[in-house]
């Protein structure tokens, strides 16, 4: 690919503020001038032409806080945060230190809150900040190498508070609870316990529409959260049933959940040297309406943090963001390319029929990632 304009045009879907819909218009990426009148990438960078890209709750939460008055600071703001695409340059610096070459077929997350997006033909990769980007697992398709990054990471990294710990390393023995495992991380979470920790005992709430594929994916018993009501305790008075046999090492919300946020309660389900590990706080997320200023209305999250900084929490609770690390991505590959790990689409659009793709992932009812091809 030679370049022989100081600007690389392109098409990107992005937006100014969230009084605007999203749309598909034109983006730029500055490039660096050589000596022979040529232009490449800046030395430290690897551009890629994306394939497809993925969409994720963030990024319709990003698009509802996006008052005019915050984009006055962040300029034109993107979507997306997973991809999958070719090289087409690498700078020199990156190209020496990391080992990548052009034409490489790569996936990985690149997360720029307020930032560009990956729905968009090209992306301008720093390595050594994005550091969650890999060759595309060999026996993946452009579509299912883009699906997977961000939430296969969360997944990792909610089940990473215990490992950063010095706590016992999981093993068959271990009990674990996820709520909301028909998510998209959720099916990872059910993934990775079961097939690189071998447990025997994974419990999950979902609704029965779910309930056979949440099975195969590893769950050994089901909470069906259908037929339970808030004022009768919501799903904790089932998982205190199932506790008895023995708590759980760890209780994992992927979907915003309280019922179990109280001391009492927690002591009941949650073995002593435990991990209570959320991804969206104490509420159910809606993604069509929320904001960040929405989550922030409910500040018990942080109260939460604050009280087990100082000790004064009686069990471990911890509010996960994912970081775009090398060590997941690279395991993530692994797992796909050896079999342990399926891949989770619930659709696929082509980039003039983005509004679709967005529809459905505001629906609520995607089962697996909306994928979308640029």
């Amino acid at each position: 690919m030679t370049l022989t304009s100081p600007n690389l045009t392109f098409k990107s879907l992005s937006y100014s503020s969230n009084r605007e819909k999203i749309s598909i218009g034109e983006d730029t990426i500055q490039l660096v001038a050589n000596k022979d009148g040529t232009y490449d990438v800046p030395e430290k960078k690897i551009l890629v032409r994306v394939h497809s890209a993925a969409l994720n709750p963030v990024d319709m939460i990003l698009y509802n806080s996006a008052h005019p008055i915050l984009s006055y600071f962040f300029g034109k703001q993107g979507i997306g945060r997973d991809y999958s695409g070719t090289i087409e340059k690498i700078g020199a610096v990156a190209g020496k230190k990391f080992d990548f070459k052009v034409g490489d077929e790569v996936c990985g997350l690149y997360r720029h809150p307020f930032g560009k997006g990956t729905c968009s033909e090209y992306i301008l990769i720093d390595p050594a900040v994005d550091k969650a980007i890999g060759l595309k697992p060999k026996n993946l398709t452009m579509e299912e190498a883009s699906s997977w990054p961000l939430v296969y990471g969360t997944a990792e990294s909610m089940l990473g508070v215990r490992t950063a710990k010095n706590k016992p390393k999981f093993n068959k023995e271990s009990k674990v609870l996820i709520i909301g495992a028909s998510t998209s991380v959720g099916r990872y979470l059910l993934q990775i316990c079961s097939k690189k920790y071998h447990m025997r005992d994974i419990v999950a709430v979902c609704s029965p529409k779910s309930e056979q594929a949440v099975r195969e994916l590893g769950a050994t018993s089901i909470i069906d959260y259908t037929k339970l009501s808030k004022d009768q305790g919501g799903i904790y008075p089932p998982a205190q049933e199932l506790a008895v046999s023995g708590k759980f090492d760890m209780i994992l919300d992927c979907v915003g959940n309280s019922d179990f946020l109280d001391d009492t309660r927690m002591d009941h389900t949650l073995k002593s040297n435990g991990d209570y590990v959320t991804i969206c706080g104490d509420d159910k997320n809606e993604y069509g309406s929320n904001s960040m200023l929405n989550s922030m209305k409910n500040l018990d999250p942080l109260f939460r943090m604050i009280r087990k900084f100082f000790g004064w929490l009686p069990y471990s609770y911890q509010l996960v963001f994912t970081e775009p690390e090398k060590e997941w991505i690279d395991s993530g590959i692994e797992g796909f390319e050896d079999g342990s790990l399926q891949v989770q689409i619930d659709s696929v659009y082509e980039f003039i029929d983005y509004e679709k793709a967005i529809e459905r992932l505001n629906s609520n009812r995607a089962t697996g990632k909306v994928v979308i091809k640029i």
